[in-house]
């Protein structure tokens, strides 16, 4: 199903590129995106499916940087999208299993799906770090700094449930690392994030989300990053 996934993904992304299906099909993308706790809970909820919407959306829009760029006529849908993803990740927070009971068991599964779900979108909000602030000039407009940062508060809360070997939280902490660096560059380059409120909004959620929950090799020069970018 996985191989299956890529490939529909793929087919997809040809389908979003192309500007006379581009904006309908981003649409329908979408409203695959808008579940709630009750398509969670009920058991017609297609997790493969949500995560196709996800991986082909996140790559339309984004790309594969630095060699393969998003589609710039998306460009539109970067703050909708951004907005979905912490939507869908504040509903699948982590949980933790108490027992081994059939009831827990049957919790592990769901959990097992939810890390699903939030590795797509770890995996799409890194394309966007990587080529926009990463290698790009961080040109994302108020309204996307505050959801790009309200979606990092939701899927850092992984990072205190999964061993920090796991895909996920390798995923994560890939994406602290390169909001490190992205901060190193912020004081000699403060017009990348132009509103206060947003530099001020991100700095609190990487002090209070990601440092308590990382190693010390990464809490540390993030916590020194904030600090020196802090104005």
């Amino acid at each position: 199903r996985e191989a299956c996934l890529a490939d529909t993904a793929e087919l997809l992304w040809s389908m979003l590129a192309h500007r006379d299906s581009g904006g309908s099909v981003a649409m329908t993308l979408l409203g695959i995106m808008s579940v709630d706790r009750e398509w969670i809970e009920s058991a017609v909820g297609d997790y493969w499916m949500l995560s196709g919407a996800i991986k082909a959306l996140g790559a339309a829009l984004w790309g594969s940087p630095p060699e393969v760029p998003g589609v710039i006529s998306l460009r539109i849908y970067w703050d909708t999208t951004i907005k979905k993803f912490g939507s869908l990740a504040q509903l699948f927070l982590p949980r933790k299993v108490a027992s081994s009971s059939p009831e827990s068991q049957q919790d592990s599964e769901e959990d097992r799906k939810a890390v699903t779900i939030i590795l797509e979108i770890a995996s799409a909000l890194r394309r966007l770090i990587d080529g926009e602030i990463s290698l790009g000039n961080g040109s994302l407009s108020p309204p996307e700094w505050d959801s790009f940062t309200n979606t990092l508060s939701h899927l850092l809360p992984h990072l205190n449930t999964l061993p920090q070997t796991s895909l996920l939280a390798t995923e994560l902490i890939s994406i602290v690392g390169a909001l490190t660096n992205f901060l190193t560059r912020l004081p000699y380059t403060p017009h990348l994030i132009t509103e206060q409120t947003c530099r001020h909004s991100l700095h609190v959620t990487l002090l209070t989300r990601a440092c308590p929950s990382l190693d010390s090799e990464y809490a540390t020069p993030l916590a020194l990053a904030v600090v020196e970018s802090w104005s």
